[in-house]
This record gives structure tokens, C-alpha cells and sequence, in this order.
């Protein structure tokens, strides 16, 4: 597989003027953003709530974001024509992908000046923090293909932003509940355990979910293309 570098700018400058005539979109910017100034007021934001913000800002930038990007080309009826296009599979999902990296790294970079949250292992830190970048975006690109327009992937996003975001604020709630072993897996939950513990494990962990997911989204790219 090949990449031009050339399609992934001029996919990238569509996704650009696309994305930022829909308010509704860009609106999940502010959800984190609005979180920290909120916990800001507190003398000390913890480690926690930074996780928690930092968790929050990958599902609804990144994710979010992602996912009504591909589904709007789905609902416009111009994704089909884009994977027809001599345009590689390389060159659209990184080119689609751009714009929700951006953003969510700029809405990164602000909250964490806002709640003043500092790297621990920086080495860890930002290598789980890139990977778990990488996920999410993964997941806003499979959300967007099984997706039939921008509203449905919002609906599917909501349950994922209350769990990926901000799960760890009803984990404490529900200790008891069978399953939760099975929840603390979860891709934020790992996260955590690289940026407060520097856990090799959890790294491990997040590195195979991405390859996974990233598996299964190639899958449904390329069944998109077929059917």
C-alpha cells in the first residue's frame, strides 16, 4: 500500500472546511474544556480528575468527531466515491483522520494548561497517551462506517462517553456488579494505570485493543467497498 501524500492534504483540507460548518460537531470541544475550568476553581485538581478530563477529550473530540466525519461522506452519499477513487485505503483513513487528531490534541494541550496536569513517566505518559489517541480515533472511524448519518453515530457515541469518558466516576459506584473486572480492561481504565502506576501491562493491554480494533476496521472498510 502506497501513499500519496498529495490526496491525504486535499482529503484533509475537505474534512477541514467540512467540519467546521457544523456547529453541532464542534460542540463536543467544549465539554471538556468547560469540565476543566469548572475543577479549576479547586485549589488541587487530582491526578483522577485529569485522567478523567483527559479520557473525556479523546472519546468526545476524538471519537465523536471521527465518527460523524465518516459518517457525513456515508450520509452524503461521497464516501462510496472516495473508496472508488484511485485514492489508497492508507491515504483516506489517515487523511480522515487529521482533522480529529488536531483538535483533540489542541483540546488536550488546553485543558491540561487549565488543570495544570503534569506528566508523571513522561516516557509512558505520552507513549500511552499517543496509542490511546490512535484507539479512539480507530473507534470513531469504525463507528462512522457502521454509521447511516451523523445523528446515529451521535446516538452510538453517547453510551461510550459516559463509559470510555467517564467511567471511572461510576466505577467507585457499582464495585459490586460482576462484571466490572471485565470493564476495568477498557482502554481508559488502562490508560490510568499507565500514567499514575507506568504499567508495562496496561500498556500491553491498550497496543492490542489497538491493533485489534484497527483489524476490524479495515474489515468493515473493505466490506463497505464491496457492498
Amino acid at each position: 500500500m502506497t501513499l500519496s501524500m498529495k490526496r491525504i492534504y486535499a482529503i484533509f483540507q475537505k474534512d477541514v472546511k467540512d467540519v467546521f460548518k457544523n456547529m453541532f460537531v464542534l460542540s463536543t470541544l467544549f465539554m471538556p474544556i468547560i469540565l476543566a475550568v469548572f475543577y479549576s476553581s479547586a485549589d488541587i485538581i487530582s491526578q483522577e480528575i485529569s485522567l478523567l478530563l483527559i479520557n473525556l477529550t479523546f472519546v468526545a473530540v476524538a471519537t465523536f468527531i471521527q465518527a460523524a466525519i465518516i459518517a457525513e461522506e456515508k450520509e452524503k452519499s461521497t464516501l462510496r466515491g472516495l473508496m472508488m477513487s484511485p485514492a489508497s485505503v492508507g491515504d483516506i483513513l489517515i487523511g480522515k483522520s487529521i482533522v480529529s487528531v488536531v483538535l483533540t490534541v489542541i483540546t488536550l494541550l488546553l485543558i491540561s494548561w487549565i488543570s495544570g496536569f503534569e506528566l508523571g513517566n513522561t516516557v509512558y505518559t505520552i507513549t500511552g497517551l499517543i496509542v490511546a489517541l490512535a484507539i479512539y480515533i480507530v473507534i470513531g472511524t469504525l463507528l462512522g462506517l457502521l454509521s447511516r448519518s451523523v445523528m446515529e453515530a451521535s446516538v452510538i457515541s453517547l453510551p461510550l462517553i459516559l463509559i470510555l469518558g467517564m467511567g471511572s466516576m461510576f466505577v467507585a459506584m457499582f464495585d459490586d456488579i460482576p462484571f466490572i473486572d471485565i470493564i476495568m480492561y477498557l482502554p481508559n481504565f488502562q490508560l490510568d494505570k499507565i500514567v499514575m502506576e507506568a504499567s508495562m501491562q496496561a500498556s500491553l493491554i491498550n497496543v492490542a485493543w489497538l491493533v485489534v480494533l484497527t483489524a476490524a476496521t479495515v474489515i468493515v472498510y473493505q466490506k463497505r467497498t464491496i457492498d
